[in-house]
């Protein structure tokens, strides 16, 4: 039972403080030096951390309890559409100030990639912190772990919305677009395949084995083989699918401007598991960590932790308008 004391007339839960270089500490955060600097462990600690980005311009950063450890405010006026993090904790962002940012696990930038020409709406990164972005430009972007463009691919005829990398050998990248494709690029630059079993604007795209999952605003969700073909089509959503994502299962998570987050069961013709409805507005992104826990970021301004089973652990409300996008380490 934590210990009280009374502070204006009112009792409240005294907090344990130490002094570390002149300053008073909460002791409850665990204070430790790295590199001659002073930081709580509640900002170096690594594991299920959640990343947000939104229409107020910032990227966060959480710990697997929902509490922010730091805000980066780099991308000044601008929305941050997409997140996405390298299995060192570097994050990276797609911005409406046609930027790519890496910033450190600590919140600094370390670079800023100005190739594209207009907003950047995708963002993802393989195992050796090769990014890749699509953009309203039309094109997808490789861009190496210094920041540097390696290919930039032009298949494209709209804003490309979403991109993702194969996570079992980074040898491919799949992109979706408004021109209501699904692209499959190799390690090169070169389309491998163009599908067109969405008939409207293909907002995200996920990969899991040889398994693609894309989400559309024809309202379904689709799982489409390595080879192109479609194998299901879910159409349990009334309105666009705006994200989706996958665990190491297979199971697949949607999120949908009818505000609701879904779990849908990969084996058989895609049957869903659980439908979350605690949100009041559009579900923009979604993400799932490696124990099967959920993350999802609306437009009414909070990313909500859901649990294996669909019922919601905790609300952020740090960000100040809609967030677009959540991930969570690798």
């Amino acid at each position: 039972m934590p210990v009280k004391v009374k502070v204006s007339g009112a009792w409240k839960d005294a907090v344990p403080k130490v002094k570390v270089s002149g300053a008073w500490k909460d002791v409850s955060q665990k204070w430790v030096k790295v590199s001659g600097v002073w930081e709580s462990l509640l900002s170096t600690a690594t594991g299920n951390n959640v990343y947000t980005g939104g229409q107020d311009g910032t990227v966060r950063k959480l710990n697997s309890n929902g509490d922010e450890i730091w805000s980066f405010t780099g991308h000044t006026g601008s929305s941050v559409f997409d997140v996405a993090v390298d299995s060192l904790g570097n994050v990276y962002t797609g911005s409406t100030d046609n930027t790519v940012r890496k910033i450190d696990p600590n919140g600094n930038q370390v670079w800023s990639f100005t190739g594209h020409t207009a907003t950047v709406w995708g963002v993802a990164v393989d195992s050796l912190g090769n990014v890749y972005t699509g953009s309203t430009d039309n094109t997808v972007r490789k861009i190496d772990s210094n920041g540097n463009q390696i290919w930039s691919f032009t298949g494209h005829t709209g804003t490309v919305l979403g991109v993702a990398v194969d996570p079992d050998s980074d040898s491919h990248v799949y992109s979706v677009s408004v021109d209501t494709t699904v692209r499959k690029i190799d390690s090169n630059g070169n389309q491998v395949w163009s599908n067109t079993v969405h008939q409207t604007s293909v907002w995200d795209v996920s990969v899991s084995g040889s398994q693609v999952f894309t989400g559309s605003s024809d309202n379904t969700v689709r799982k489409i083989d390595s080879n192109g073909n479609q194998i299901w089509s879910f159409t349990g959503h009334i309105a666009t699918i705006r994200s989706v994502a996958t665990d190491s299962l297979g199971n697949v998570y949607s999120s949908s401007s009818d505000d609701t987050v879904k779990k849908i069961e990969n084996a058989g013709a895609g049957t869903e598991v659980w439908s979350f409805t605690g949100h009041t507005d559009t579900v923009w992104g979604v993400a799932v960590d490696s124990l099967g826990n959920v993350y999802s970021a609306s437009e009414d301004s909070t990313v909500r932790k859901i649990d294996p089973n669909g019922n919601q652990v905790w609300s952020f409300t740090g960000h100040t308008d809609t967030v677009y996008a959540v991930a969570v380490d690798p």
